[in-house]
């Protein structure tokens, strides 16, 4: 039986002859007659009275036609029902840090194409930390985040199981006509600078590594703003309102006409780490499959 015959049948039912029948399922009148001797082999009993001029439905069918467009009506939603199914296990949870998603995934999810059949990737993209407890508490299968030697995920990760993807670089960035300032043949100790919230990653990262170095050397810094999302501090950054620091990722993917200009040579840099995680439990086949696929398709630095 396949769903197409139903499909013929309530067609002949409802035109009452071959001909409309025929064009109503798009085929040929012989075409259509064909398929019909078909059905009736297959059900081992007459679909059309031919003795009759013009030839009619048998009873049977008639008696039954509300039972045949019921169970292609149920045939078709099993169907639906299968598919959706279906797609629901090829769909992964991905959580990640906002800045990743620009720069790190395009890349990644275009990787996944090649795979038959394709995968659906929802990424929940927020701050490291709201990612980290999407991750914890079941609501995404892994976490792709930063993460540096002083600024662990999370403190006993015995929980987790976790794999460095890429290294990259918080680089100090400024605007062409800014930058000319700095380069000049007697540089300004005093600095304006786009941070972040000391609450967030990058903040932390400046608070800690960048800021000290700077003020240590006697220069004098005056936060003119603080953004929480790094693609806000780039555009501030392009608008010349200060010096950003920004992963150096983000700069090359996004900054392709060299409105920036890298001022690692003259400031403080510092190295990062992209690391994926993910709880060790029991996890579905399809799960572990793209896990694999995170972890090949990117070359690990050591």
């Amino acid at each position: 039986m396949e769903l197409k015959w139903l499909d013929d049948i309530i067609a002949l039912a409802e035109a009452g002859n071959l001909t409309q029948a025929a064009k109503r399922r798009n085929i040929s009148q012989p075409a259509f007659s064909r398929r019909i001797k078909v059905i009736e082999e297959w059900l081992g009993a007459p679909v059309l009275l031919r003795d009759s001029k013009p030839a009619r439905v048998s009873p049977a069918i008639s008696s039954h036609i509300d039972s045949i467009r019921s169970m292609s009506r149920d045939i078709r939603r099993l169907k639906n029902d299968f598919q959706v199914w279906d797609q629901t296990q090829r769909r992964l949870v991905i959580a990640t840090q906002h800045t990743l998603s620009i720069t790190y995934f395009p890349k990644f999810i275009k990787t996944l194409q090649s795979i038959n059949p394709r995968p659906t990737i929802e990424l929940r993209s927020s701050n490291r930390d709201e990612s980290f407890s999407i991750l914890m508490t079941g609501q995404a299968s892994m976490l792709v985040a930063y993460e540096t030697p002083d600024f662990p995920l999370a403190i006993g990760q015995s929980l987790l199981e976790k794999k460095l993807l890429l290294t990259d670089t918080v680089i100090p960035v400024a605007s062409n006509s800014y930058a000319a300032t700095l380069l000049s043949p007697e540089p300004h100790a005093d600095l304006s600078v786009i941070g972040y919230p000391n609450d967030v990653f990058f903040g932390q990262i400046l608070s800690t590594h960048v800021f000290p170095k700077l003020l240590n050397e006697g220069r004098v810094l005056t936060t003119v703003c603080e953004a929480a999302l790094v693609p806000a501090v780039m555009q501030m950054a392009i608008a010349g309102i200060g010096i950003a620091w920004l992963p150096r990722s983000i700069v090359s993917e996004i900054d392709t006409g060299n409105r920036l200009v890298d001022l690692s040579q003259q400031l403080p840099s510092y190295d990062i780490e992209i690391i994926a995680a993910r709880l060790k439990t029991p996890r579905p086949a399809f799960a572990e499959l793209m896990w694999q696929k995170l972890i090949a398709q990117t070359d690990i630095k050591k």
